[in-house]
């Protein structure tokens, strides 16, 4: 098992490029001010998911 500050919490991680990418859109865009965005990924993964998942990589 896995303790972290977060708990059971789960989390939507992106990749920068993408991040970057979507960034770069939106900014191109006009008529696009005064908005706020959250950007994400698209699944969400608990700590211990993405523990277990690195550690069959290292194996």
């Amino acid at each position: 098992m896995t303790y972290l500050p977060a708990g059971k919490g789960k989390v939507a991680y992106a990749l920068r490029r993408e991040m970057g990418e979507a960034i770069a859109n939106k900014l191109m865009q006009t008529n696009d001010e005064n908005r706020i965005y959250e950007l994400t990924g698209s699944e969400m993964y608990s700590y211990e998911a993405t523990i277990r998942k690195k550690a069959k990589k290292i194996e």
